[in-house]
């Protein structure tokens, strides 16, 4: 962390969602072992071979966050005969992956009541994420987090990601207040471009604008690329090991990738500027925030 000698004027706060407002890892490794759980209790079998088939199939697909890929498994197909049948036999095993056990989604300390904070300031807040936009959007809904933030821009790499095998049964549309903007080729983390646009689009300096996030490679060394103000959200790496166990069993990040977000050690190239140890509300501690202008508050 870098030792700031002033309190930097902070006009726009761009966060991202999973394990920064919410635990992202808890709530997923439960919902899929709920998921497969009852799977494999329907089809009468084992559960970690399922998993194993999960792991291969979010491998091909780049994503974990794609429940319905249970429908597509060579053990499921085998044991149902057809996509069609599986989905019908299975739907109270998706059910379980939307619906996971009561408390499973839940944000983090400080993040209500600074997003209330930002509100009564007057300082926009607008969401970044490269999950799947309809799984985000029920994610912000469940957690009445979507009144809290006027726009959500999403990853270039979601387009087309809104079928049955990229999304949860029945996506939440956003409100009609609240604006969904998707950024185009090749602005994703940790392309520093992509908050630059963001800036631009807003009209806002990104010696104004705070970036919030929980990935050292990903959030902060883009924000640091981009010249904006960076805070990294630790308390978002600390996870259950059980949970983290889960997803890593299944997940498709390459062991590099699983590694260095375990060592979640900041570099000397790209250090956030500031570190929050324990909530999100930290962010008070160091910057000023400040009503964003009339212009600023136009293009948002």
């Amino acid at each position: 962390m870098l030792a700031l000698d002033h309190a930097p004027t902070i006009r726009l706060v761009i966060t991202d969602l999973d394990n920064t407002l919410y635990d992202w890892v808890r709530w997923y490794a439960r919902a899929v072992v709920s998921m497969t759980e009852r799977a494999a209790a329907i089809m009468g079998c084992a559960s970690e071979p399922l998993y194993d088939e999960l792991r291969d199939a979010y491998a091909s697909r780049g994503s974990v966050e794609e429940p319905r890929a249970l429908l597509d498994l060579p053990l499921v197909l085998g044991h149902f005969g057809d996509r069609a049948a599986a989905g019908d036999a299975l739907e109270p095993a998706l059910r379980a992956f939307a619906q996971p056990p009561a408390d499973t989604l839940r944000t983090y300390d400080g993040v209500r009541t600074g997003l209330r904070q930002l509100a009564d300031l007057g300082v926009p807040v607008v969401g970044h994420t490269e999950a799947n936009a309809p799984n985000a959007m029920q994610r912000l809904r469940q957690l009445a987090l979507e009144r809290r933030m006027s726009i959500l821009f999403t990853s270039p790499s979601q387009r087309g990601r809104t079928d049955e095998r990229g999304a949860m049964p029945q996506p939440i549309a956003p409100a009609p207040e609240f604006v969904l903007r998707q950024l185009k080729p090749p602005l994703s983390k940790p392309n520093p471009a992509t908050v630059l646009t963001i800036c631009r689009q807003l009209d806002i300096s990104p010696s104004e604008v705070l970036y919030v996030g929980d990935s050292l490679d990903r959030d902060i060394a883009m924000a640091r690329g981009a010249g904006v103000w960076a805070a990294w959200a630790r308390y978002g790496t600390q996870h259950d090991p059980d949970d983290w166990a889960r997803l890593v069993s299944i997940t498709h990040w390459t062991p590099a990738e699983v590694a260095r977000a375990e060592r979640a050690v900041p570099s000397g190239e790209h250090p956030p500027h500031v570190t929050l140890e324990s909530g999100f509300a930290e962010i008070f501690e160091s910057f000023a925030f400040e009503p964003a202008t009339e212009a600023d508050a136009e293009s948002a």
